[in-house]
């Protein structure tokens, strides 16, 4: 079972990255910034790749298929690590697009990868990104920036419906006098006109002829 890289950040500010080999054994590398990390990610997989094809070359007849097998697999983890530390230096929080790092969204790009017969690349992380990012859960700064939004839509709409309001009040302000009274009285629609325009009149500080109507 492969088990994808763990990318966290330690109680003394260092980050580190952790994943099981086949072996079952831990590999854990950690570095002083991101940057050291993945220096040292990049090294890791060198390294394994470089030990799988010395093994291939030299063809010693010692070796067992499983050590094969488990090259294969140790660089199959590392590629997989480095693949997911790249895609999150792409999407850090701050960025244009940042992903937010949390085990939901983890296990939804997982899953997604696997129902699609994905290989665990860069290039996979980011179709599914691009593919299922709506539907994650979003970062710090994209929930604020869409609660942020949300006002805005609300703020806008709000001075919307007030410009809209005051300018049905002053469409009858402007009436003359006489023809506000005859609106008023009309035996259909007279009531709600005078209630919508003393309404208005008192939402925005507008006289209503002295209270004569």
């Amino acid at each position: 079972m492969q088990i994808k890289p763990v990318i966290q950040t330690l109680p003394d500010g260092r980050r580190s990255m952790s994943y099981v080999g086949p072996d079952g054994k831990r590999t854990l590398l950690t570095g002083a910034n991101d940057e050291e990390l993945l220096e040292k990610v990049a090294n890791a997989h060198a390294s394994s790749v470089s030990f799988a094809q010395r093994l291939q070359k030299e063809k010693l007849q010692t070796v067992k298929p499983a050590t094969n097998e488990a090259a294969t697999a140790a660089i199959k983890n590392a590629s997989m690590a480095h693949a997911s530390y790249s895609f999150l230096q792409k999407h850090l929080p701050g960025s244009e697009n940042p992903f937010n790092n949390c085990q939901a969204n983890i296990a939804a790009i997982s899953d997604f990868i696997k129902q699609n017969d994905l290989e665990w690349s860069e290039a996979s992380l980011e179709y599914a990104f691009e593919t299922i990012g709506d539907s994650l859960a979003p970062s710090e700064a994209q929930h604020a920036q869409r609660e942020w939004a949300a006002k805005q839509t609300e703020a806008e709409t709000a001075a919307q419906i007030e410009a809209a309001e005051r300018a049905e009040l002053q469409a009858m302000v402007d009436l003359p006098y006489a023809d506000l009274a005859k609106l008023f009285r009309h035996s259909v629609t007279g009531g709600d006109c005078k209630a919508r325009f003393n309404e208005l009149s008192k939402r925005y500080g507008v006289k209503n002829y002295g209270g004569r109507l």
